[in-house]
Formats: structure tokens, C-alpha cells, sequence
């Protein structure tokens, strides 16, 4: 578990792919492993500013200079935030990991308000569920949302269940929430378009049909 291979042969497979590939870290990447510090070099030094191995960007992205593992970027009309949110093991320590949180906040109201303009909707990426344990990051973004008046949705990845669009929060306006598929799964990847209005969201499951799974509130 979080042997160097493991991360060596996971950036192998990405570097593959046709389009620009971003990656976030997850606690089974760094935070549960037996080292967590090994296993957070070895996930930087694999699979940080991952896009860099892409010579055909049609976007540029922006790193937070605190933490290099968040990025933002705009494409076609939607603002799009990586944030650094695992579950799992507390470490080193608390005071730390409450700082990546508000580093976190941070860089999400510094882009959601910068040019609000340029963009009609919002997606989010994180690696953990939204809960109360993680309170400090959402609890702000819920705000935010309510006061940026667009639709916001946040991407993470499973939490033990099936595929699930849901709204976390009962009053959070427009905030909705994407689990994806378990790993190891089909019918993986789930493919998000960003159309127009307060619920723009949909998805397209790759099952090998031809059918879609539209949100509707």
C-alpha cells in the first residue's frame, strides 16, 4: 500500500490520455498510508501539476501558491476549482490540517470572486464527501453560493455508495453534489456538460448505451 510503484504506474496510465489530465490527492494517497509523508512526496513527484505533461492545453491554470496541489481554470463559460479536502486520518496534526481547510476557503472565494463575469456556473473538485467534519471549508462555501447567485456543483469521489446527484445541504440554494462510481467499478468515466440555467447539470454515464442521467431538482 502507497509503494512508489503504485503512484509510478497510476501516472503512466493519465500520461496516456488524449486531453489534459489534473489530478487531487486522496486520504489513500497520502494522509492513511503507513508513511504519510513518504506517501505525499511520492504523490507530488508522480502526479502533482500533472497537466504539465500535456503540450496541447486549450486553457491555462492557476496554482494556489500556499498549497500547488489546488488549481482553478475557466473553459467555456465555467469556473472550474481543484481544493485539497480529504477524509481519514488526521496528520501530522490538527493545527495543520485546519490551515489546508482555510487555505482551502481561501482559494475558492478568491476565485469565485475574481471576474465572476467570465463565468455562468461553478464545479468544484475534492476528494472527500461534504460532512460537518469538514465544516470548516463548506460551511463558508455555502455562503458563497448564496451570494454568487450561480449554480455550484462539488465532484468528489465514493464514499461507499452508488453513483448519487444530491443536494448536501437543504439550504444551500443552488449547491449540488456528484459521488462518482466506486473505484475498481463499471462503467467508468461519468461524463459532466455544463448547459445553461439554475440546474445545468449532465451526466452521461459511459455504460455503453446512449442514455442520460439528468439532474432535475
Amino acid at each position: 500500500r502507497c509503494a512508489r510503484s503504485t503512484y509510478e504506474d497510476a501516472a503512466s496510465v493519465l500520461k496516456t490520455s488524449r486531453t489534459p489530465v489534473l489530478v487531487l490527492p486522496g486520504n489513500n494517497d497520502w494522509n492513511d498510508c503507513p508513511d504519510p509523508e513518504a506517501g505525499w512526496r511520492r504523490w507530488a513527484d508522480n502526479l502533482g501539476r500533472f497537466e504539465e505533461n500535456f503540450d496541447d492545453r486549450a486553457f491555462d491554470v492557476e496554482r494556489q501558491l500556499e498549497r500547488e496541489e489546488n488549481f482553478a481554470f475557466v473553459r467555456g463559460g465555467v469556473l472550474f476549482v481543484g481544493v485539497h479536502l480529504v477524509n481519514g486520518r488526521v496528520v501530522p496534526d490538527q493545527l495543520s490540517w485546519d490551515l489546508r481547510h482555510q487555505q482551502d476557503v481561501q482559494w475558492t472565494e478568491m476565485n469565485l470572486k475574481s471576474s465572476p463575469e467570465e463565468y455562468r456556473a461553478v464545479v468544484i473538485f475534492g476528494h472527500a464527501r461534504p460532512s460537518s467534519e469538514l465544516g470548516d471549508y463548506f460551511w463558508p462555501l455555502i455562503d458563497d453560493v448564496r451570494s454568487s447567485g450561480k449554480p455550484v456543483l462539488y465532484i468528489h469521489a465514493n464514499d461507499g455508495g452508488d453513483f448519487d446527484v444530491y443536494s448536501p445541504y437543504e439550504d444551500a440554494g443552488s449547491f449540488r453534489a456528484v459521488e462518482l462510481e466506486r473505484a475498481g467499478r463499471t462503467p467508468p468515466p461519468v461524463r459532466v456538460t455544463v448547459q445553461f440555467g439554475d440546474e445545468p447539470w449532465r451526466f452521461r454515464r459511459d455504460d455503453g448505451d446512449d442514455g442520460e442521467e439528468n439532474f432535475a431538482s
